[in-house]
């Protein structure tokens, strides 16, 4: 990664945070990059205002990436599209190579969305963060609330990046300053690092932020968002009776809910949000997802049809999540979570990217439990998830499931649950060990079924090529 050219992307970012909250509309500034010199930082957090501007800025520098024209972003669109092509969800009807490498898990090491749309894009939102870290640590004038809550945002925004990069890639730089001397020649970090590293940031932010909600609305972090993503890495890391207890706080919390129509959940504010993107710019495009999926021609991704099956006929998941068109004589079904394609202007947005969702809580909760040889407790987690859903109880079934048949349980609700939502299928596939043979993973138990030229390193997504010619410390992932 190149440091000089993220120290100028996020001099940029400082000044259109504080824009962003003094001047209305001026978010469409986020992308212009600033020479460092022309913003001192010391100034910026020097008071409440302009340092909260500033930590938005990093929010409001991915969401305002959508355009019709560019790439999937790591948090617009590009961990949907990119992981649901690697696993058993998307097909993809176009011709683009860069993008038919995905689906076959045929990808070099020059495709350009390895680099721009996600090694890049995740990379410049940690130099941001840690600049503003650095700096958040470093004002003596901030008010003591709002410095908490800053620096509780920046440790989970680093362990969400993280999280993805690390889950893409394996072994990552593990970058935390913003000494590009340092930073320029990092080698890769063991993936075990970064997970204690993002567990630490987690539990960090959890204990800064309160369970309110900075202005009262659901697109900053709060402690029980940060608890959230906790649970995850915790579950990631086979923690199970931390990722239960976690997942539990935040159910027990009260401040969320399922929402009984599965057409509300993607909605601004749903009570099932813990934490949303909003995209505040006055682009008519509203997620990337409902632009691309709902185009009026052929879709370029549908579902595969192993995935439209898994639903049993009564799911309501199936029926509202999906929506089904002809064209050209050809039947295909499309993700239908997002339901606005594009609007007039910023007012008839009713939607945000939903980035962490209540309903993971039970699948975290169902698994960590099964794990446990729990089973009562982990029926019950997947029933909250089935009634909604107009499914019949599985606790009431007179059934007594063991230990492998509860996990298969787990994996079937997450797949329904989740399906074409931040990369979870694929991440699923890849960190669960196989049914019939526990010694590999689901991964390289499923795919080969589904897809042809399967191998194991497939797992990994190849460092681009780019970073591997400008650092000479990095090593490339192998059968790349």
């Amino acid at each position: 990664m190149n440091t000089r050219i993220l120290i100028n992307r996020f001099s940029g970012w400082l000044l259109a945070g504080i824009l962003a909250m003094l001047l209305p509309g001026c978010e469409k500034l986020l992308d212009v990059d600033m020479p460092p010199d022309n913003l001192d930082r010391q100034q910026v957090f020097a008071n409440d205002a302009t340092a909260t501007a500033a930590v938005l800025g990093i929010y409001s520098s991915s969401a305002s990436r959508l355009s019709a024209t560019g790439n999937f972003d790591l948090a617009t669109g590009g961990m949907t599209i990119y992981p649901g092509l690697s696993a058993d969800e998307l097909q993809y009807s176009g011709t683009i190579a860069a993008m038919t490498e995905f689906e076959a898990n045929g990808l070099q090491a020059e495709n350009t969305h390895l680099g721009t749309s996600l090694w890049n894009r995740g990379y410049s939102n940690i130099y941001a963060v840690n600049s503003c870290i650095e700096s958040l640590m470093g004002s003596q004038s901030l008010t003591p609330s709002v410095k908490d809550q800053l620096l509780g945002e920046c440790h989970f925004l680093r362990a969400y990046f993280y999280f993805y990069l690390v889950n893409l890639y394996g072994n990552v730089p593990l970058i935390a300053t913003t000494d590009y001397a340092v930073n320029e020649s990092k080698p890769r970090t063991p993936a075990t690092e970064i997970y204690a590293f993002m567990q630490q940031e987690l539990e960090t932010a959890r204990d800064l932020l309160t369970p309110d909600y900075p202005q009262g609305r659901r697109t900053r972090i709060n402690r029980y968002a940060a608890l959230s993503l906790l649970a995850r890495v915790y579950l990631y890391r086979q923690n199970w009776e931390k990722a239960a207890e976690a997942a539990a706080a935040v159910i027990a919390s009260g401040q969320y809910r399922l929402e009984p129509d599965h057409n509300n959940v993607f909605l601004a504010q749903s009570r099932e949000s813990l934490w949303e993107l909003a995209n505040t710019s006055t682009a008519s495009i509203v997620t990337a997802e409902g632009y691309t999926f709902l185009a009026a021609a052929t879709p370029s991704y549908y579902l595969r049809g192993t995935l439209q099956t898994a639903f049993e006929p009564d799911d309501l998941r199936g029926q509202k999540w999906i929506l089904k068109t002809t064209v050209g004589g050809v039947d295909y079904a499309i993700p239908y979570k997002y339901k606005q394609t594009t609007v007039a202007n910023a007012a008839a947005k009713t939607e945000n990217y939903v980035m962490i969702r209540y309903a993971e809580q039970f699948l975290i909760q169902a698994e960590a439990s099964a794990q446990l040889n729990l089973p009562v407790a982990a029926l019950a987690s997947l029933d909250s998830l089935r009634a909604r859903s107009g499914l019949p109880l599985l606790s009431t079934n007179g059934q007594q499931p063991d230990k492998p048949e509860l996990l298969q349980l787990v994996e079937q609700e997450r797949r329904l649950e989740l399906f074409c939502e931040w990369g979870h299928r694929w991440l699923d596939l890849k960190r669960t060990a196989g049914f019939q043979n526990p010694a590999i993973t689901r991964a390289d138990e499923l795919l080969p079924t589904v897809k042809t030229g399967w191998i194991p390193s497939d797992k990994l997504y190849p460092i681009p090529q780019s970073q591997i010619n400008s650092n000479p410390f990095l090593v490339q992932n192998d059968d790349y």
